[in-house]
């Protein structure tokens, strides 16, 4: 839980290292991996981000029920 949480605080000083999720198809959502999870984020501006979603790494994100950003 800890590199969870550490490797999503690290964002804070660099909010655009993350990979784009290639599920999403939009360049402001992005993700960090730690084991076997996803931090999936959206990069709302140069220093702000908000967590979207942190799923296991085996879930289907074509899905369109486990999106979460398109979460209404």
């Amino acid at each position: 839980m800890q590199q969870l949480i550490d490797s999503a605080g690290r964002l804070e000083a660099h909010p655009l290292r993350g990979r784009k999720v290639s599920e999403a198809e939009r360049d402001d959502i992005r993700e960090v991996l730690c084991r076997n999870y996803r931090v999936i984020y959206w990069a709302v501006t140069d220093d702000r981000i908000d967590i979207l979603s942190v799923i296991h790494g085996s879930r289907d994100l074509m899905n369109a029920d486990n999106q979460p950003w398109d979460a209404q």
